[in-house]
């Protein structure tokens, strides 16, 4: 198979087309507590599943910084194409030149939102979001 997309990075989240949203929202946001990014990847149906987890992931942690890279898998073979996406979130601040770079979200945009000490994994008594923004 010939790529001409972005290679994830060592330890990415691949979202399937048949997971849970908030089982791959929960995994993202452990990466980012275990390191200060995390990548989330895609192909073919996923890859609107994987927009889905990253916008969710923002909206739940403030100050998240995003570079998105979109690409093709093709299969030499068969001459099938798929559609990939790579979705890297950041605490730090990442490189604003980069294709695909969006800003963290501003207090205007966030409904709902926790910082990263706010926020307890597997939690069943925490509710979805923490607090209103500030």
């Amino acid at each position: 198979s010939e790529s001409e997309r972005h290679d994830c990075m060592n330890e990415p989240i691949h979202i399937a087309a048949g997971g849970k949203v908030k089982s791959y929202v929960d995994k993202a946001l452990l990466g980012l507590q275990v390191s200060s990014a995390t990548e989330i990847c895609a192909q073919g149906r996923a890859v609107a599943k994987a927009v889905t987890v990253a916008e969710i992931a923002k909206r739940r942690l403030r100050g998240l910084h995003q570079i998105t890279t979109i690409g093709i898998l093709r299969d030499t073979d068969s001459g099938h194409a798929e559609p990939t996406i790579s979705i890297t979130l950041s605490l730090a601040q990442l490189d604003e030149q980069l294709p695909g770079y969006q800003p963290p979200l501003t207090e205007e945009e966030l409904v709902e939102t926790c910082s990263m000490e706010e926020y307890t994994l597997g939690d069943p008594n925490q509710m979805d979001v923490c607090e209103g923004p500030s």
